[in-house]
């Protein structure tokens, strides 16, 4: 290789001369009959031909139809043995200029001629001919040659594109599942509806989505988590504080992807609420007159829930003291009171009724007291006195005259009156009906012994009585 550089090295300086001999000729005009100056060729666009070796002959020259002027070279083994390429309208005497390892085929342009003609004039020959039978000729061909292939830059070697595949692996650091406490407390009151908001316990920013669970404290049910969302809301709505104050949950966050996880511990208490029916007012007081029917309204006492109770929750009735005789009643869904039994003011002038609301969740008391009126309930006489007439003679059986009394209005209507003579009637000369109050003659009467009577009439019905004066004045015939 160190050989072959050096004469690399020597063939470029001797190859400097044809170069600048090149640029002479260039401004060199030399006119000939046997070598007309040719027409500079038009230069096409080069491109590549696939390249077909020519047929050559045992001394390696050009065989066929190359001595006929076709135009295909074939360097001697004097010129470095390289295969010319085709050079259309190249040169038919056998003398011709053609370039060596280039892919372009060679010009018989106006270069070629003027290299001959200078390298005759150089030698002293007057006609191509001559040069080509002398050692002009060979020079002037090795010279072109040289000169050729070195004034010109090589072509760049194009660079090699090997394709190549890259397998690039993106390795990325994924985040593992945490929560951003390792415990969370939260409040709930109790008794919520299904589907109240407890919390939520937070995972850490940048955490990859996960799937949420509650591992462990919820045996009964009273709390669902979110497996998306992980807000933790009430499922059971009987969540009693005096029941249970207090639950520990172990909520877990899955990520499928990393297969990672993390827990956390919930504490949720439960806050008490007064569940009791509150009522509207701490004691009620109510009046009814004595000897009023049964059913006879007497009032009505009402209880509302609280916040804390779920909205219609029933709240119910009853009375749990004072009623021992059971004078009064109550409708356990209203909490109307009424007239049960017989209620007499001489009897008990008051009552003091206990009476509890409760729903499903506590119960409370009030005091209700029921004043019973005194009601004027004797028999009513029409008048305040009576006055009748009645002969002597009168037979017995003769109506005297009747009294009429009437129950007052706090009497029930229909109650019987009954009537009676309580004085004045020693003798017995008179007797009422007891039902219709009509006095009649029982015994003969003597205007002389007795000339006037003066009896009390009573009445009376099952709440009371009431008496009037009857005077029977007794006529006599026997002046009359």
């Amino acid at each position: 290789m160190g050989t072959f550089r050096r004469i690399i090295a020597i063939v470029r300086k001797i190859a400097a001369v044809p170069v600048f001999l090149s640029g002479l000729g260039r401004r060199i005009r030399f006119s000939s009959a046997l070598d007309p100056p040719a027409a500079r060729p038009t230069r096409t666009k080069r491109r590549r031909r696939p390249e077909r070796p020519p047929a050559t002959n045992a001394a390696g020259r050009l065989s066929g139809d190359a001595a006929g002027g076709q135009g295909i070279w074939r360097c001697d083994s004097a010129f470095g043995g390289k295969r010319a390429r085709q050079a259309r309208g190249g040169p038919s005497n056998g003398v011709g200029m053609h370039r060596v390892g280039r892919s372009r085929p060679p010009r018989t342009s106006g270069r070629g001629v003027v290299w001959r003609r200078l390298a005759a004039r150089m030698f002293g020959f007057r006609t191509e001919e001559s040069a080509m039978k002398s050692l002009a000729s060979v020079w002037s061909r090795w010279v072109h040659q040289v000169a050729h292939n070195l004034r010109r830059p090589r072509r760049r070697r194009r660079p090699y594109h090997v394709p190549t595949e890259a397998c690039l692996e993106d390795r990325v650091l994924l985040a593992a599942v945490s929560f951003t406490q390792s415990s969370y407390t939260f409040e709930v009151p109790e008794n919520s509806a299904t589907g109240t908001e407890v919390g939520t316990p937070q995972l850490t920013p940048g955490s990859p989505a996960a799937y949420f669970y509650i591992a462990s404290g919820n045996s009964t049910d009273p709390f669902v988590i979110d497996p998306i969302t992980g807000v933790i809301t009430v499922y059971d709505p009987s969540i009693d504080y005096e029941t249970t104050s207090q639950y520990t949950l172990t909520v877990g966050a899955l990520d499928p992807v990393t297969n990672t996880y993390d827990t956390a511990t919930v504490t949720v208490n439960v806050q008490n609420v007064d569940e009791d029916p509150v009522f509207a007012n701490q004691n009620y007081n109510f009046n009814i007159a004595e000897n009023s029917a049964n059913g006879t309204f007497v009032g009505t006492v009402s209880a509302t829930n609280p916040t804390g109770v779920p909205a219609g929750t029933p709240v119910f009735y009853s009375i749990t003291g004072g009623n021992s005789d059971g004078a009064f009643t109550i409708d356990p869904n209203s909490g109307d009171i009424t007239v049960a039994g017989p209620i007499d003011f001489e009897a008990t002038s008051q009552y003091t009724l206990t009476v509890l609301a409760g729903n499903s969740y506590g119960q409370s008391t009030t005091t209700v007291t029921i004043n019973v009126q005194n009601v004027d309930e004797d028999p009513v006489f029409v008048n305040g006195q009576f006055n009748f007439n009645v002969q002597e003679t009168a037979a017995i059986g003769t109506v005297v005259g009747t009294v009429v009394a009437t129950n007052p209005n706090g009497v029930p209507q229909n109650t019987p009156i009954f009537y009676t003579i309580v004085a004045g009637n020693d003798a017995g000369d008179f007797t009422i009906d007891p039902t219709t109050g009509e006095i009649s003659v029982a015994n003969a009467l003597n205007f002389e012994a007795t000339p006037q009577y003066t009896l009390t009439v009573l009445a009376s019905n099952s709440l009371g009585f009431d008496t009037v004066t009857v005077v029977i004045n007794v006529q006599d015939v026997l002046n009359a």
